[in-house]
């Protein structure tokens, strides 16, 4: 005699139908909308936190290189830059300091050391304290550039 003949033959279970009744499902909802909710909100307040960027970038943007006075276009571009400082570093060690100076902390706040180059550092020392000077568009879109790279990777 063989195995089955003495044992007999094999009762199989129904199929569990599969469903979402389960609470370890609900569980896993849960958890997964938690973190996406926690992920959303991560990002909405570095979104929000950046906003000052956002929008010293878009003023630095907007000036027109070609149609500006040097010496205004000098001016705002360092009051636009000096209020980013001030917002992201505060008042008190922003005061006193001008010039060469301010330019120097601005290269220790950055997270990529050469943000200004030595042309453009001349630039804005010079353009600064003198009422004619004439700067090139090319040395204009370059300040223009170095300026929203400073403001888009400063170090908060």
């Amino acid at each position: 005699m063989n195995e089955e003949q003495q044992i007999g033959s094999l009762i199989e279970p129904k199929p569990i139908a599969f469903n979402f009744g389960a609470p370890g499902w609900y569980i896993l909802l849960t958890f997964i909308f938690v973190v996406f909710g926690i992920i959303a909100l991560i990002a909405y307040l570095k979104h929000r936190k950046r906003k000052y960027r956002r929008q010293a970038i878009l003023q630095l943007q907007n000036l027109n290189t070609s149609t500006i006075a040097s010496t205004t276009f000098l001016a705002q571009t360092m009051e636009t830059i000096k209020q980013v400082a001030i917002t992201t570093y505060g008042r008190e060690g922003l005061i006193q300091v001008n010039g060469f100076q301010f330019l120097d902390l601005l290269k220790k706040k950055n997270k990529v050391k050469a943000v200004f180059s030595e042309e453009i550092q001349k630039l804005f020392l010079k353009g600064l304290y003198s009422k004619n000077l004439e700067i090139s568009t090319e040395n204009k879109n370059k300040l223009k550039k170095e300026s929203i790279t400073w403001i888009d990777k400063h170090h908060v």
